[in-house]
């Protein structure tokens, strides 16, 4: 007992500064380990806090659901966008106009040919004679910008002027 009472006289004070050292880095380690506690308690209560409350794992549930349904709805909207293209394809795109004069003995360029093609250069040429007593008309099918049918100088420019519009795209 002596060698204790001995001990605590001679280191006694050494002892009590290593235990108030010991005691404050415990105190710090604890507030440290509270304002952590306390920040993960934020955020739990910030994920719980939309839809309804509930724990975390309803909360994830919700969420997961909601992505599912995300998913879905772009699915059915890339099925439309797909089918909105592919109709798409086959409308009008480009379109060529040409107006002339065939006759000289008509005033001003009163007749015209007009090429209407979609996306893949295919559709109609339409070609309108103006002259003093009547006016006709006349439609040619066009297949990837070529026609079966003998096509006029203004026609061929206007499918031209048509297929060139189509390159800007």
């Amino acid at each position: 007992m002596r060698d204790l009472s001995s001990l605590f006289l001679d280191y006694g004070p050494a002892l009590w500064l290593a235990l108030l050292g010991g005691f404050i880095a415990l105190v710090v380690l604890h507030l440290q380990l509270m304002a952590r506690v306390n920040r993960m308690l934020l955020q739990y209560q910030r994920l719980t806090r939309g839809g309804g409350g509930g724990n975390l794992e309803e909360v994830l549930d919700r969420h997961l659901a909601s992505a599912e349904r995300t998913a879905e709805r772009v699915d059915e909207l890339d099925r439309a966008n797909q089918e909105i293209a592919a109709t798409l394809r086959r409308a009008v795109q480009n379109v060529g106009l040409v107006r002339f004069n065939p006759f000289h003995d008509t005033g001003g360029d009163q007749s015209f040919s007009i090429a209407l093609l979609d996306g893949s250069n295919d559709g109609i040429v339409v070609s309108s004679l103006f002259s003093r007593s009547e006016t006709r008309v006349f439609a040619k099918a066009v297949q990837d910008g070529n026609s079966k049918y003998k096509l006029t100088d203004e026609e061929i420019q206007a499918i031209r002027l048509a297929t060139d519009s189509g390159e800007d795209d």
